[in-house]
């Protein structure tokens, strides 16, 4: 592995790690907002001063529902936000344009791959993998009676996040060359980031709980 990919490796698993962090306190803040007391970390919700760990982390919050929670809209803003400014920046620092590029790249798939695999639920199994995006629509379907809205916080997400990473990608193309003249490499490289940061995030997730009580 070259400098330059390794960087990006590096980086892409800090981008990963935040940006998943930053999903969880939007669920804290969420739950908070309509007086349910949760902790969040790295990955997941449970109960307040609990870790993954506890084998009651989850009690009482098996049914919990909120219609306008806020992580994965939280998620597909940075996803925007930062494919944006990526693409606005007048910035030649290397290092700058893959920090941002990372983290537009990051916002985009913490979204994409949960849908893209709840979707295969429905392909394979003829029912949804449950996700954030599809709890929701349920929920929304529940609330208002409308087939239709089982889907569209899935396809929301769906939609927003392969739009991103269309612009980041022709973008990157532009203000970084040489990168995707190895793009099988940096295919790699951004598969591995994920899979270690998602060992990362359950790791800090028995360590650091935000109470929102």
């Amino acid at each position: 592995m070259n400098k330059t990919l390794l960087k990006w490796f590096i980086i892409l698993i800090f981008c990963f790690v935040v940006s998943t962090f930053l999903h969880e306190i939007a669920h804290g803040l969420s739950s908070y907002a309509v007086g349910t007391p949760v902790s969040t970390g790295f990955n997941k919700v449970g109960q307040p001063y609990k870790t993954p760990h506890d084998l009651d982390f989850r009690k009482g919050l098996e049914k919990d529902e909120n219609p306008w929670d806020m992580g994965p809209s939280t998620t597909l803003i940075l996803s925007v936000g930062f494919t944006l400014l990526l693409i606005k920046s007048k910035n030649k620092n290397q290092a700058i344009i893959m920090i941002i590029g990372a983290f537009a790249l990051c916002n985009s798939l913490i979204r994409l791959i949960p849908m893209a695999h709840s979707y295969l639920g429905l392909i394979t199994k003829g029912s949804f993998y449950l996700e954030d995006e599809i709890s929701t629509g349920i929920l929304w379907y529940n609330l208002y009676g409308l087939e239709l809205m089982k889907y569209i916080p899935s396809l929301i997400s769906i939609v927003v996040s392969l739009f991103c990473l269309h612009f980041v990608i022709k973008t990157l193309q532009i203000k970084l060359p040489g990168l995707f003249s190895k793009h099988v490499y940096f295919t790699t490289i951004l598969v591995f980031a994920y899979i270690i940061s998602f060992s990362i995030e359950s790791r800090l997730d028995n360590i650091i709980r935000i109470n929102w009580i």
